[in-house]
């Protein structure tokens, strides 16, 4: 998208009664409930190697860390003796929230992970 663009389709949005709305950036992250997203904290033109961009400020860093939630990824097992019998966990290793048995995605983050 150019900032042209951009403009027509928020000058459209200001005319049509959102003039006062938040504006947010949509997040691929997994969430519950409305989609995970960051407000915007400014808007800028590029400088030295982004000449000629417009650039985008974020409340939230904007970042993957590692592997895509695609990527099947292998859970962490932790093993408890309680008595004579052995418990095991199994926890997300990108979140680490506790995993289900038969879990084939963390319930928590959205990570895809080896049964």
């Amino acid at each position: 998208m150019v900032l042209s663009e951009l403009k027509k389709q928020v000058d459209f949005l200001c005319d049509n009664g959102h003039g006062d709305n938040p504006v947010l950036v949509t997040l691929s992250e997994a969430s519950i409930g409305s989609r995970a997203a960051t407000g915007i904290t400014g808007i800028h033109s590029g400088i030295d190697w982004e000449r000629g961009q417009v650039r985008i400020s974020t409340e939230k860093k904007i970042i993957s860390y590692g592997k895509d939630r695609d990527e099947v990824i292998e859970p962490r097992r932790e093993d408890y003796n309680i008595g004579s019998r052995t418990r095991h966990l199994f926890i997300c290793s990108k979140c680490e929230n506790q995993l289900r048995k038969d879990d084939n995605y963390c319930s928590h983050c959205g990570q895809r992970v080896k049964k």
